[in-house]
C-alpha cells in the first residue's frame, strides 16, 4: 500500500506564509522603534586611538622618555597600546590602570589623587588610580569617549604626554565643549 503524506490545502499554506510575513514586518517595525528610542553615543574609534598613541609617542621621542601608553574606550576596553623601547615592563600595567580609571570616572587621575588626599578611602576604591598620568578623553562636543594612561616617567611628564596625544587626535581632556539641551 503506498504511503500517503498529508498535504495541507493550498489556502492553509498561503495563510501560514502570510502570517509569517506579517510577523516579520511587525518585528522589523518594533525593532526599529526600539532602536530609534536609544541614544547613540560616540565611541573612541581605533583611528582616534592610533592618533592619541602617535601624539604620545612623538612627545616621548622629543623628550627622550621611555613610556607605556594605553588607550581605552567605553567599558574600559583596550583600544590601543604602545610600550616604547626601553620602558620598564611594569609601566604597561600602570598605564592601563590609569587609562581605565580616567575612562570610568571621566576625570584625570591627578584630580583623583587630589581627591584621595581629602578623602583617603578613595585611594582604596577598586579601579581608582590616585596617581597622575591618566586623562579622560572627551569629544569636542563634550562626550566622554574613554581614557588614556601614560606611565614610565615623572607624573608631570606622564600627564604632558597624555595631553599631547589627546590634542594630536583633536579631542579634549574635559567636557567643556558639551552642548546643553
Amino acid at each position: 500500500m503506498p504511503r500517503v503524506m498529508y498535504k495541507a490545502p493550498a489556502s492553509n499554506r498561503q495563510r501560514t506564509r502570510r502570517q509569517a510575513g506579517v510577523f516579520g514586518l511587525v518585528m522589523s517595525i518594533a525593532l526599529s522603534v526600539m532602536a530609534y528610542g536609544q541614544e547613540l553615543r560616540p565611541v573612541l574609534s581605533a583611528e582616534t586611538a592610533k592618533k592619541i598613541v602617535a601624539g604620545c609617542e612623538r612627545f616621548a621621542r622629543e623628550h627622550n622618555l621611555q613610556l607605556a601608553i594605553a588607550v581605552v574606550g567605553p567599558g574600559e576596553t583596550l583600544v590601543a597600546f604602545l610600550r616604547v623601547d626601553g620602558a620598564v615592563p611594569g609601566a604597561g600595567e600602570f598605564a592601563l590602570w590609569k587609562a581605565r580609571s580616567s575612562a570610568s570616572l571621566g576625570l584625570a587621575t591627578a584630580q583623583l589623587a587630589a581627591l584621595a588626599k581629602a578623602t583617603p578611602a578613595l585611594a582604596d576604591a577598586p579601579g581608582v588610580a590616585p596617581i597622575a598620568g591618566g586623562e579622560a578623553v572627551y569629544s569636542p562636543e563634550g562626550d566622554l569617549l574613554g581614557g588614556v594612561g601614560v606611565s614610565g616617567a615623572s607624573e608631570n611628564q606622564d600627564v604632558s604626554c597624555a595631553r599631547a596625544g589627546i590634542k594630536n587626535a583633536g579631542q579634549l581632556t574635559d567636557k567643556i565643549g558639551k552642548k546643553s539641551g
